[in-house]
This record gives structure tokens, C-alpha cells and sequence, in this order.
């Protein structure tokens, strides 16, 4: 029934148990069904798959497939009207092993929105919006009732958190697909209980660094994909780099795993980085050493200056005060002489020293100051 015109624009479309009785396969790809809503499909007790790609789906009510107990794959793909999807939106199909939601515009998962299925073994939403600006969505923070999950594919979204209990819960796990993304860093613990993964893929994110212990975990890893990350090519990453040449594990697309920094190994292949253990042991130790021995140096060459400026202004205060006491002593000494000169024995007649009468108060005055200069 695919590539034909079907709508439910008049909520008309029923698939119901009494007319498709032995329906095991329901094909409603290219349409125009917009949304699916309870009632919708009942009583198909022996339907195995459904597939409603390149619909214009723009919602997906809750308990539309609850009566699809022997669902065993449902594809959804293609929509670029489905943005979200809510808690329960797949109750019911208890026995579904494969779920593809791929190349829909799907930004907000809610919590519980796979609630229900109990062994989903594969579950594809590639290429899609999940993450972005949202502050608690830009991880992935779904949470699964099913331990059986093998394939789980996130590629092509805003992903830059990946919680590590997401793996944790799926001991099953063998392929991770995340490339694409926006991560910048792995936890330590991310991949600890990823005993059965063995591909993994971490293509063009924004990692700057990993080190051997987000791997070392996983036994069983075979095929590991970290081609066109920025990749600062230090010390930091020579761990890692050493234990990927001697484990036995396929590097896809070798030659575009490369250093971004620094500049003079900009463009480096990421496997022919290897600095010696004396080199990096200089950098890691002896270099902060040094610096922080300039930094206590710095420190004491200031405070020995700023001492040194201290006492060169206490100096100068002093000086200033010697020299504003000497030109007042020198002043009344001049005062003295004009007044009274002591030219040999002569004495000055009674009528010469009533002349000078305001010249000797004067004098008397500048002794006076002289008095409490000295005084002080």
C-alpha cells in the first residue's frame, strides 16, 4: 500500500484485526498520514512488521500500537514533521526487537518514551536534532526497560553528553554508532561495563583528547572509529596511542585520524605521533617545576623591591624635613646679623636704637619662631 495517497486527515484510516485477519506485514510507506492516534491499528493480533516511512507524521499519540503484541519491527523514517516523542509513545509493543526512527527532525525524547519495550534489540534514530540548546537534553537521558539492547545508533545529532548509566544498563551492547556529534569529552566509567561492544564509533565529534582508559574495558572491541576529531597531539593522548598499536583493533579510516594541534603537528597522522617517555616526562614534570620556581622568584623580587621603594620614601620624607629645618636656622641667623651687626666696640647712641625699635621687635619675633623650631 505504499506510494498512494492515504490521509488521516479525516481520522478515517482503520486498520482493524476483522478485515486483515492473517496481516502479517503492513506497508504504508510514501503516504500522507499525519499522525497516528489510538484505534488506529487494532486487533492485528499477527502483524510481525510495520513500516510508515516518508510520512508526514508529526505526532505520535501514546497507545497507538498497544494492541500489536507480535510487533516485531516498526519503522518510522523520513518525517520532517515528528519532533518529539513522548512518554509511551510505544506501549504495548512489549515484544518489538527492532525500532528505526531515522532522518525524522526529533529534538525532545522524554524519559520514558521507549517505556515498555522489553526486548528492543536495535533502536536507529540517526539523523536527527536530539540535544541542542535544552540544558537536559543535550545528553541522552532515556531510560530503558530492556537489558537486551545490541545496536543503539545516535549518529548525526547535537549529542555532546553521553551519561555513562546509559551504557552501563545495556550489558548486551555490541555496536554503538555516535558519530557526528558534538561530544568533547568521555567519562572515565562511560564504556566500564561495555564487556560485549565490539564496534564503536566516535567519528567527527569535538574530542580533543582520550585517554586508554575509556577502552581498556572492552575485551571484546574489534572496530573503533575516531577519524576527524581535533585531536591535540600531546602527552595526554601517548597512552592511548601506544596501546591502539599494540591492541588488536581495526582503525577505520586510518589516514583521517590526524593532529589539529599543536601547529607544528597540525595535520600529523594520529599513529605516527610518538614522543619518548624522557620527552614527555620533561614536560610533564620539569617544565611546571620551572615555572613555578620563576613564580616564587617573581614574588620575592617584588616583595624585596616594593621593601627597597619603602625605605628610599622614608629617606626622601627625611631629607625634606632636615632641609626645611636648615633654611628656617639659616633665615634667623641672617635676621640677626642685619639687626645687630658687632662691628668692634661700638655702641649704638640711645637715639640710633629708638630708630631701630620695630627692627629689634622683628628680631625678638624671629627668635621666637627659632625658640619653637628648636622646641620642636
Amino acid at each position: 500500500m505504499s506510494h498512494n495517497v492515504i490521509s488521516d486527515t479525516q481520522g478515517l484510516v482503520r486498520f482493524h484485526g476483522d478485515v486483515f485477519p492473517k496481516l502479517h506485514y503492513l506497508i504504508l510507506k510514501n503516504n500522507r498520514i499525519t499522525s497516528s492516534k489510538q484505534g488506529m491499528f487494532e486487533q492485528l493480533a499477527k502483524l510481525k512488521g510495520m513500516d510508515l516511512t516518508e510520512n508526514p507524521i508529526g505526532y505520535l499519540e501514546p497507545g497507538t500500537f498497544q494492541s500489536l503484541h507480535s510487533l516485531l519491527t516498526l519503522y518510522i523514517q523520513g518525517s520532517i514533521h515528528l519532533t518529539e516523542l513522548h512518554n509511551g509513545t510505544f506501549r504495548g509493543l512489549r515484544n518489538l526487537l527492532h525500532l528505526k526512527l531515522n532522518n525524522n527532525k526529533i529534538k525532545d525524547v522524554h524519559a520514558k518514551a521507549f517505556h515498555g519495550l522489553r526486548r528492543l534489540e536495535t533502536l536507529e534514530i540517526n539523523s536527527n536534532r536530539i540535544g541542542g540548546s535544552n540544558s537536559d537534553r543535550n545528553g541522552w537521558n532515556v531510560i530503558f526497560e530492556t537489558s537486551n539492547l545490541k545496536t543503539l545508533n545516535l549518529g548525526n545529532n547535537r549529542i555532546t553528553i553521553l551519561p555513562s548509566q546509559i551504557v552501563a544498563t545495556q550489558p548486551s551492547l555490541q555496536n554503538l554508532v555516535l558519530h557526528y556529534n558534538r561530544l568533547s569529552r568521555l567519562d572515565g566509567d562511560t564504556f566500564t561495563y561495555s564487556k560485549q561492544l565490539n564496534s564503536l564509533d566516535l567519528a567527527y565529534n569535538d574530542l580533543m583528547e582520550v585517554e586508554q582508559k575509556h577502552f581498556q574495558q572492552m575485551d571484546r572491541l574489534q572496530s573503533l572509529s575516531l577519524a576527524g576529531n581535533p585531536f591535540l597531539c600531546t602527552c595526554a593522548i601517548k597512552d592511548f596511542i601506544d596501546w591502539l598499536r599494540l591492541a588488536e583493533i581495526e582503525l577505520d579510516a586510518v589516514d583521517d585520524h590526524r593532529c589539529l594541534g599543536p601547529v607544528e603537528l597540525r595535520g600529523k597522522r594520529l599513529l605516527d605521533y610518538s614522543p619518548s617517555s624522557w620527552e614527555c616526562k620533561i614536560k610533564v614534570i620539569v617544565i611546571p617545576f620551572l615555572c613555578t620556581v620563576f613564580l616564587l622568584l617573581l614574588l620575592i623580587g617584588g616583595a624585596f623591591l616594593y621593601y627597597k621603594l619603602c625605605k628610599l620614601r622614608q629617606s626622601v620624607t627625611l631629607d625634606n624635613k632636615s632641609a626645611t629645618s636648615g633654611r628656617k636656622l639659616r633665615s634667623e641667623c641672617t635676621c640677626s646679623k642685619e639687626l645687630f651687626p658687632m662691628n668692634g666696640d661700638i655702641t649704638p647712641s640711645s637715639e640710633e636704637v629708638n630708630l631701630e625699635a620695630p627692627l629689634i621687635q622683628e628680631s625678638l619675633t624671629c627668635s621666637s619662631d627659632m625658640s619653637e623650631l628648636i622646641t620642636a
